[in-house]
């Protein structure tokens, strides 16, 4: 009816100082320096603001545990890439000399092979004049 209402206290075997208080239904414990309420229709303690600091500290030192294990993967996600990246810029510049190469190859193949082409052609001249010198000697 909105009068304080003094509640006995007693103490439990546990040490713990108790009382039951009607209007809450509940009984008012005072544990470790802490009051806390106990629920006689669950017989579980309520939890304090106590156990609520520490079960949220508990919730944000999970998230930040979770955060910083999503950021490691990230950093390792992005150095694979980094070295993926690398990796296909070495293979573009591998195949641009290869390529290279295979045209040098080709270009002194050819120039061999033009080179032979000419020096088939004075041997066949140089067979040809001599021939035509012999035949002048022999006259």
């Amino acid at each position: 009816d909105g009068k304080y209402q003094e509640i006995e206290l007693t103490t439990e075997p546990d040490g713990v100082l108790k009382g039951y208080s009607e209007v809450l239904g509940a009984s008012i414990a005072w544990d470790d320096g802490v009051p806390r309420l106990y629920d006689h229709a669950s017989g579980k303690y309520l939890e304090s603001v106590k156990d609520m600091r520490r079960a949220r500290r508990a919730a944000e030192a999970e998230r930040d545990e979770e955060k910083a294990g999503r950021e490691a993967a990230e950093v390792r996600a992005d150095a694979f890439a980094a070295q993926r990246d690398m990796t296909e810029l070495q293979l573009e510049s591998a195949i641009r000399t290869r390529d290279a190469a295979q045209s040098r190859l080709e270009e002194e193949s050819q120039a061999r092979e033009s080179a032979e082409t000419r020096l088939d052609a004075a041997e066949a001249e140089n067979r040809r004049l001599r021939e035509l010198v012999r035949r002048m000697e022999n006259r």
